[in-house]
């Protein structure tokens, strides 16, 4: 068990990948989390130049920063961070690390599906709060998605019918959960080209399993039976039972890989 897992030995090599990470990908999350200042920057820029008037970022245009930010930072991230690990002076330096496949690869998880995002997220709602701080006019973007989020929140607890699924709460990170893996895996499997080939491969594998889902309906299926006889807490089952499997075969699936990947690195 030792070989496989020692506190000890993961606490430190965490510290070691965490530094490494903090050092190659550390400014560009700076700039990410500051985007929505950026972008308000320019704007104004661009406003005083052109109208003379200054302008207040307007709810679509900080909503645009905040999505920017975080599908750059999914894309970027795991290229700046693990995409050494195919070249073969690195990839051999880190192979020679003492610690089991085991903990790299959960020193791995923990930074790209929690420190990551909780970083990105922290700067964006920072950034945010200053321009609120210093321009009075300036809604924050952070409460209108917490109004948003109350909203969904109270209508999934009144909703006579089917809740839909309970990772709902939680489908943000899940989202990220499933992105960021799919670069991650993509990164240390491909050697150029990383981000180009991993959405050239999701592309692919969409169109696969989109026909698969057309032919599904292809099947002589007794639907008026099926909703006749169903009640809607075997609706509520069945729903919240495939949108998780969905989430944990995919996760799942998705880390499996990056696993094995890693364990069969060889220079």
């Amino acid at each position: 068990m030792n070989k496989i897992f020692s506190f000890d030995r993961f606490s430190k090599y965490f510290v070691y990948d965490l530094n490494n990470a903090k050092n190659n990908y550390g400014l560009s999350l700076l700039i990410q989390g500051c985007l929505p200042i950026v972008i308000f920057v320019f704007s104004n820029f661009f406003s005083l130049v052109f109208s003379q008037e200054y302008t207040v970022m307007n709810k679509p245009l900080a909503i645009c920063a905040f999505g920017v930010a975080l599908f750059t930072v999914m894309l970027t991230a795991p290229n700046k961070l693990y995409g050494g690990l195919t070249d073969k002076k690195m990839g051999s330096d880190w192979i020679l690390i003492p610690a089991s496949t085991f903990e790299k690869f959960l020193s791995m998880m923990v930074i790209v599906c929690v420190i990551i995002p909780l970083v990105l997220v922290v700067l964006l709602a920072g950034s945010d709060f200053l321009l609120s701080l210093f321009f009075k006019e300036y809604q924050p973007a952070v409460v209108w998605i917490s109004d948003i989020v109350k909203e969904c929140s109270t209508f999934f607890k009144e909703f006579d019918g089917p809740m839909f699924t309970n990772a709902v709460y939680g489908a943000f990170w899940l989202n990220w959960v499933e992105v960021i893996l799919a670069f991650t895996l993509g990164t240390i499997c491909f050697k150029k080209a990383k981000v180009g080939k991993t959405i050239l491969v999701l592309w692919l594998l969409s169109c696969v399993l989109s026909l698969g889902v057309v032919s599904l309906f292809g099947i002589d299926v007794d639907m008026e039976n099926i909703i006749k006889n169903i009640t809607p807490e075997k609706a509520e089952f069945w729903i919240n039972f495939v949108i998780n499997m969905i989430y944990l075969v995919v996760i799942g699936g998705l880390m499996a890989g990056i696993y094995f990947r890693l364990k069969t690195i060889k220079h």
